[in-house]
C-alpha cells in the first residue's frame, strides 16, 4: 500500500561526501574525457560536418570496429556491426533478424524486462518467456524447450545487479545467446565463447554519447541473420543491411560522427604502456621504442621492465599497493594481467 511521505522522510538528504565530484557521472551516461573532447575539436573541418561515406569518417569507423574486436578479444569469424538508434533500438533489430520463434529472457530490472516486452508486441515472434527474480538478485537461466534465443543482461542498469554471461545449461546447439552489455562493456570481463551477440550503446564505460549501437556477432549469429533474410524488416532495423554497411566502414544512414569519434578515443586510450624484456634489447632500440610509443599516445606514461616486473607504487600508486600481490620484498608486481596494448591508428584499407 502506498504510504504518504511524512515530514521526516521528506527531509532525507544524501551526505555531501557521498555525492560525485562531477554531477554528470553516475548511473547514467559516463563522464567524457576532456582529452577526447580536445582531440575531437582538433580535427577542425576534416571530420565533423563531412559525409559519413567519406574516407576520413570511414577511417574512424574502421578503428571503432577493430578496437572493439580487440577490446573484447573476439575470435576469428566474429564481426562487429554497428547502426543508429542505441541499444533500445537493437531490441527491435534483434526481433527481426536474430529471434526465429521463441525468446527466453532473464528479467531482473527495468531494462531486461523492456526487451521481453518489445518482443511480446512483435507479431512475427510466436513465444516470449521469462525467468524473473527478486530485486537485488538475478535469475540463472536454464534451457527452455523450443527457445531459439536467450536474452541476458550483463549489468542491469536500473538495479546495478550483474549476472555472469554464460550459455544456459542444456540449450539447443543452434540457440543464440543475446547479451545487453550497455552498462557492462569495457568494464566487465566476458568470454566470447559464451555469447552470440554482445550489443551495447557507448555512453557508459566507453565514455561516448548515445544514439549508436554496436554488436559483436558470432558466426552462429551471422548465420541466423542470413536464415531470416526473407522476413520483412524496415531497412533502418535490418541487420543484413547493417552488416553490409559495416563491412564498408559506414552505417546505413548518417550517424552522430562525434559519438563514433569519442568511442574510438576511449577504446584506444591507455593510461600507461609497459615495455617488457628490455634486458634483451640494445639501449638505443629501447629508446627508439619509447619514442615511437610516445608519439602514438602522448598521454600515456611508458614503463620499461625486465621479467614483467614494475614498481607497484609507481604503477598503481601507494593507496592501491596493499590490494595487489607483492612478489617478494622488492615492491614489485608480477604482471598477472596483460595491459591492453596500444593500438596503432591505421587508416582503413579501402
Amino acid at each position: 500500500m502506498f504510504r504518504a511521505m511524512t515530514d521526516q522522510t521528506a527531509d532525507i538528504r544524501i551526505p555531501l561526501e557521498l555525492l560525485p565530484a562531477d554531477g554528470r557521472f553516475g548511473s547514467g551516461p559516463s563522464k567524457v574525457r576532456v582529452e577526447s573532447l580536445r582531440a575531437l575539436a582538433a580535427t577542425g573541418t576534416s571530420y565533423m560536418g563531412t559525409s559519413h561515406r567519406q574516407k576520413t569518417v570511414k577511417d574512424v569507423v574502421a578503428r571503432a570496429r577493430r578496437g572493439m574486436a580487440e577490446l573484447l578479444g573476439l575470435p576469428d569469424g566474429y564481426e562487429v556491426l554497428l547502426g543508429n538508434g542505441g541499444a533500445t533500438a537493437f531490441w527491435d533489430v534483434a526481433g527481426f533478424r536474430l529471434v526465429r520463434d521463441h525468446s527466453h529472457h532473464a528479467v531482473f530490472g527495468e531494462f531486461s524486462s523492456k526487451f521481453a516486452q518489445a518482443l511480446e508486441q512483435a507479431p512475427h515472434i510466436a513465444t516470449v518467456t521469462t525467468d524473473e527474480s527478486a530485486p537485488g538478485t538475478h535469475p540463472v537461466l536454464t534451457a527452455v524447450a523450443g527457445a531459439d534465443a536467450y536474452a541476458l543482461t550483463q549489468n542491469e542498469t536500473s538495479t546495478g545487479v550483474c549476472m555472469p554471461v554464460a550459455r544456459p545449461t542444456g540449450a539447443a546447439p543452434d540457440a543464440l545467446v543475446l547479451v545487453d552489455a550497455t552498462s557492462g562493456a569495457g568494464g566487465m570481463h566476458v568470454d566470447p565463447a559464451e555469447f552470440d551477440v554482445y550489443y551495447l550503446s557507448p555512453q557508459k564505460a566507453l565514455a561516448s554519447d548515445g544514439g549508436l549501437w554496436l554488436a559483436a556477432c558470432s558466426p552462429r549469429a551471422l548465420a541466423r541473420i542470413d536464415d531470416l533474410a526473407d522476413r520483412w524488416c524496415p531497412a533502418s532495423l535490418d541487420l543484413l543491411i547493417a552488416r553490409g554497411n559495416s563491412m564498408k566502414y559506414q552505417t546505413y544512414n548518417t550517424p552522430a560522427l562525434a559519438t563514433i569519434f569519442l568511442l574510438v578515443e576511449q577504446v584506444e586510450c591507455a593510461d600507461f604502456v609497459v615495455l617488457n624484456k628490455v634486458d634483451m634489447l640494445e639501449k638505443k632500440v629501447v629508446e627508439s621504442l619509447e619514442a615511437i610509443v610516445s608519439s602514438l599516445n602522448p598521454l600515456a606514461k611508458v614503463y620499461t621492465c625486465e621479467h614483467g616486473k614494475v614498481d607497484i607504487d609507481e604503477l598503481v600508486g601507494p593507496d592501491v599497493h596493499g590490494l595487489v600481490r607483492d612478489d617478494g620484498d622488492h615492491g614489485c608486481l608480477s604482471m598477472v594481467m596483460i595491459v591492453r596494448h596500444l593500438r596503432t591508428r591505421r587508416p582503413c584499407d579501402r
